[in-house]
């Protein structure tokens, strides 16, 4: 997924792979609180996606978008984000800053393969902690509840709220 920011403050995205943005504008307004991503870009469906987000994460992305205007590395370029290269990141790069914020926070990381996708299991873990199963389905993009199955591993509290509940 490319992004482009345009004038009016709200991040606009098209596929890639189409090559042709000519009408194949999607609008990404922070004041909807989601993005809908095309099926094109959705690595896991044949559908679009549409990805709820926390109010602060719109927010963030709202100051981000404002930021990266008047950014001069931006100019000419519909990349979201850029490292110090001018190049969009990957998943070395995002694991090295990933690995950065983990040392900051002196999260111990010893035994354990935490890497950037790592939140996207603790989201879905999170998740199905707080809501519903089938929400969590529907933000990981998973086609079957099955698969979201591997995200349940609710606290021994929770289960104890649960027991308590059923008398």
């Amino acid at each position: 997924m490319e992004v482009l920011v345009t004038g009016d403050g709200r991040a606009r995205y098209w596929s890639s792979s189409s090559g042709d943005r000519a009408g194949a504008y999607h609008v990404v307004s922070a004041w909807v609180w989601r993005i809908k991503i095309p099926c094109e870009d959705a690595a896991k469906n044949d559908s679009y996606w549409t990805v709820a987000l926390r109010n602060q994460t719109c927010e963030a992305l709202s100051c981000w978008m404002r930021e990266r205007e008047a950014t001069p590395a931006y100019d000419g370029t519909d990349k979201l984000w850029l490292n110090r290269e001018g190049n969009p990141f990957n998943s070395k790069s995002l694991n090295y800053h990933f690995q950065k914020l983990l040392d900051l926070a002196n999260i111990d990381d010893t035994n354990r393969r935490l890497v950037w996708y790592s939140i996207r299991h603790s989201v879905g873990n999170y998740m199905t902690e707080e809501g519903e199963l089938d929400e969590t389905k529907e933000q990981l993009r998973h086609r079957s509840l099955e698969s979201t199955l591997q995200y349940t591993n609710p606290s021994t509290e929770r289960r104890r709220k649960t027991l308590n509940k059923i008398g």
